[in-house]
């Protein structure tokens, strides 16, 4: 009978060493893995934060200052998520809506400079209209009784830009199927663009409400110059609007802000 040959102590202790070894390597490569995984859904959520504040901000009262911040908080979380096919459905479509929403709020705080430059020009452009269209009458003017009338050409300026901004806005019939459907205008049936006629009594009507000496206005100012210039100014404020950002931003929710940043945001 054979006797069986023994295994020298020192070769078991090499064998159970390397076994130890190769346990402990699993167990820490698994460690990493869920880390991994912990901190790319770390990132995802905050990701969907980030971007739920930009949609807010977006539609609401934000600013450029804080659209920008948002923008890059979100730009940063970007570089960090994950890609390709370690990422559910779920958590594509929230990167791709993050990336979408980081480019809509950088491009509508640009925009907003825009906007208040409109704003100015409201101002600046009634008052050279009405002086490029006075009569020689409008020296017996008093300074006030001028100055009314110069009010009255810049709310109907700003009454006209306004209605063409309306004019201009996206309509919808279907809901759209981007990540940023939920900032984006409501179906709406947009009111009738004003017409030359429309814009002519407005001008007329206010400068009367405004003051009754210029009930006689036509003896003061061309109006049917003056109507024609404030439509032209007012239909190149909306077009300087949609050239300051692509179509894609305009119609998710850029057109909305920049009306409320012109119309309803300010006096």
């Amino acid at each position: 009978m054979k006797q069986r040959r023994r295994i020298p102590v020192r070769v078991l202790v090499m064998v159970v060493a390397v076994l130890v070894a190769a346990t402990t390597a699993c167990s820490g490569a698994g460690s990493q893995t869920q880390a991994r995984l912990g901190a790319a859904d770390d990132v995802v959520k905050a990701l969907s934060r980030v971007a739920d504040d930009a949609a807010r901000q977006i539609t609401g009262r934000g600013q450029a200052p804080e659209l920008n911040r948002l923008s890059g908080e979100l730009d940063d979380l970007l570089k960090r998520a994950p890609q390709g096919s370690s990422l559910s459905a779920v958590d594509k479509a929230a990167v791709q809506r993050a990336a979408q929403q980081a480019a809509l709020a950088r491009e509508i705080a640009k925009a907003l400079g825009v906007a208040d430059e409109i704003t100015a020009l409201i101002t600046k452009d009634s008052v050279e209209l009405v002086k490029g269209f006075r009569y020689p009458l409008t020296n017996r003017l008093t300074p006030a009784r001028y100055q009314r009338l110069e009010t009255s050409a810049q709310s109907v300026l700003k009454d006209t830009t306004c209605q063409l901004f309306l004019d201009a806005m996206p309509t919808r019939v279907a809901p759209s199927p981007s990540p940023l459907a939920q900032a984006t205008l409501p179906s709406y049936l947009p009111p009738a663009r004003p017409t030359f006629q429309d814009v002519y009594t407005k001008l007329k009507t206010t400068m009367e409400k405004a003051d009754a000496a210029l009930s006689t206005a036509t003896l003061y100012v061309n109006l049917y110059g003056l109507t024609s210039g404030l439509l032209s100014k007012s239909s190149g404020y909306v077009s300087k609007a949609k050239n300051s950002m692509t179509a894609t931003s305009w119609e998710n929710a850029g057109a909305l802000r920049l009306y409320m940043q012109i119309c309803v945001f300010t006096k």
